[in-house]
């Protein structure tokens, strides 16, 4: 059967062997149309496909066998750009690509839909270029191994491709690790979340155990007692870890019914439970290139060696729209291994995390819970307490958000906080560190701030108390180094603070609430002209003596150094480049 433009659709090359996949498909041009297996070129068959159908058991001589794979292949050279629809039926499993695009798939769910196999079964449309053009089917056998395949009428109804079939167009026969694994905290102090993600849609699993022991053990990313294997992303959480011991860890992918593979093997180290002496590094508003960062980890690295953890507190990056490029090409992936799979990342929804195409998927990336951006985890006898401190107005008008859903969830986290500051959890901790994006003070008066103090209520509260006081709070957003003493206004800072001090009121910050505050509220560096640094990383070392905090330049410098006590009492640590770099304004 020709068509107008004179293709015969009964004439393929066939090529057969137990080695080809789905991928082979996609790997052949108008110009090179032979597929190769282990670099060696398949020797081909030309066959004769009726519009009934040809068994290709028969043509290669073998006896029936489940999923044989097999490859038709036709190199069209057209005279004119054209459309045309292609009739195609299998028993039990094919595709068809067009160009290298997929055009039409049923490895997902095989079969035919009418009851009397022919061509017609299944349409999908054809955009043939001027020139060259090649056409490829991937089948796989059922109890038989019949194909057919003719042209349709323009008026004949095309098939759709489903997403799960757009989805495994990459990898569609062998799941494999796209991104990851790495740790955040769970919701529950004390376990773990571990994260990873697959090309195309895979079941998953972590297998695990202590550091020196024969036995594994698994875990499966799993709904309803059945695996989850329609997502790409997969969040496992181990809750069983002896607190402070080794493990050794590595990611399940599962390609089948009780078959998976295990990939390669990492460590960490269970959260502990009475062992008060850490470290922890913090950065945040890392909003430039992504060679700029593996930089800054480099000159870092020796801060992160000593980190038990580590984390952003917000804008990771100006846009989200491409968390592949962004968090891991643009952050994870410039760490060690041992800091990128063995220790937990922390992070903190700031207001550009509600930017970009992929906003949403920050929270089943990045929180504990993928319903929200504010959580609490115990580290030693340590509690950290992350909030969520929303967008401003630019964020709320372009980003597909309303002001009463924000204001519910403002008034959610507010709620959730002055019932984890009534626990006993809260109450039994020797330090409580507070991490957020925008600070309640060291801001002018803008909606995040006021939203701030608003979620903040409940820790301010009862701060007075000495049994409940907050040791220390961590914010960004401003790009500009702060750190407030206690119960004043005023700041150490690395550039002006006050209207007087400077030209343009709209570049200084409004310190008048900061005496409302009996801890320090250190604010980090990020890029722009308005302070001489364009990016500070604080390492902060926790003991039972004290919290000695220690913030550095990006040549690894250290411009500020301070201890905080277990009574709050704050006590400066001196050296020449703090003198240089930091002001005391009041």
């Amino acid at each position: 059967m020709k068509t107008k433009g004179g293709i015969d659709w009964h004439k393929w090359t066939l090529y057969q062997n137990e080695a080809l996949v789905a991928e082979s498909a996609t790997l052949l041009t108008a110009d090179n149309p032979v597929p190769k297996i282990s670099g060696r070129k398949l020797k081909g068959m030309e066959v004769v496909i009726p519009e009934e159908g040809i068994d290709l058991n028969s043509i290669l001589g073998v006896e029936p066998q489940i999923k044989r794979p097999a490859l038709l292949v036709k190199v069209l050279d057209c005279a004119q750009d054209q459309v045309v629809k292609l009739g195609l039926a299998a028993d039990w499993w094919c595709e068809c690509h067009c160009n290298g695009e997929l055009v039409f798939s049923t490895l997902r769910g095989g079969g035919n839909i009418a009851p009397t196999f022919k061509y017609t079964d299944h349409c999908t449309t054809l955009k043939l270029k001027h020139g060259k053009n090649i056409i490829v089917v991937f089948a796989l056998s059922g109890n038989h191994f019949t194909i057919a395949a003719g042209e349709l009428p323009a008026s004949h109804p095309e098939d759709c491709i489903s997403r799960h079939n757009l989805l495994e167009e990459k990898l569609p026969s062998r799941a494999a690790l796209r991104q990851g694994p790495y740790i955040i905290p769970a919701q529950h102090s004390g376990h773990f979340t571990f994260v990873f993600l697959t090309d195309g849609a895979a079941g998953g699993g972590i297998e695990y155990r202590l550091a020196g022991c024969d036995t594994w053990q698994r875990k499966w990313d799993t709904v309803g007692g059945i695996l989850r294997d329609n997502a790409e992303t997969h969040r496992i959480v181990l809750d069983d870890l002896k607190p402070g011991a080794k493990y050794e860890y590595r990611v399940l992918i599962a390609t089948g019914n009780e078959q998976w593979q295990a990939l390669d093997t990492h460590t960490f180290k269970a959260p502990p439970c009475n062992d008060r002496t850490f470290s922890f590094f913090i950065t945040g508003d890392t909003q430039f290139g992504t060679c700029t960062k593996g930089c800054l980890f480099e000159t870092w690295r020796p801060l992160l060696e000593k980190a038990a953890f580590h984390g952003t507190l917000g804008d990771l990056s100006s846009i989200h729209d491409d968390y592949d490029m962004m968090l891991f090409s643009g952050y994870l992936n410039w760490l060690l291994p041992e800091d990128y799979h063995g220790k937990p990342f922390v992070a903190v929804r700031g207001n550009h995390e509600l930017r970009g195409k992929e906003r949403c998927r920050w929270f089943d990336l990045l929180s504990p819970s993928t319903e929200r951006g504010y959580y609490a985890f115990t580290y030693g006898k340590t509690l950290f307490i992350v909030l969520d401190t929303g967008g401003d107005p630019t964020d709320m008008r372009n980003n597909s958000m309303t002001a009463d859903s924000m204001r519910q969830y403002m008034e959610q986290q507010r709620q959730w906080l002055e019932n984890l500051v009534a626990s006993p959890k809260y109450a039994a901790a020797q330090y409580r560190i507070l991490m957020m994006h925008e600070a309640p003070h060291s801001h002018r008066l803008t909606r995040m701030r006021e939203t701030v103090i608003f979620i903040m209520e409940p820790i301010m509260k009862v701060v007075s108390n000495p049994k409940l006081r907050l040791h220390l709070c961590m914010t960004g957003h401003i790009h500009r180094y702060r750190r407030s003493v206690p119960n004043s206004t005023a700041v150490y800072a690395n550039a002006p603070v006050h209207a007087n001090e400077v030209s343009n009121e709209k570049d200084v910050a409004d310190l008048e609430h900061g005496r409302d505050y009996p801890f320090p509220i250190l604010t980090i560096e990020g890029p722009g002209e308005r302070s001489p640094l364009d990016v500070s990383g604080t390492l902060v070392n926790v003991s039972p003596k004290h919290i000695e905090v220690k913030s550095y330049d990006d040549k690894c410098h250290c411009f500020d150094h301070f201890l905080i006590a277990p009574d709050g009492q704050v006590t400066e640590k001196d050296n020449p480049y703090k003198r240089k770099m930091l002001h005391l304004y009041s």
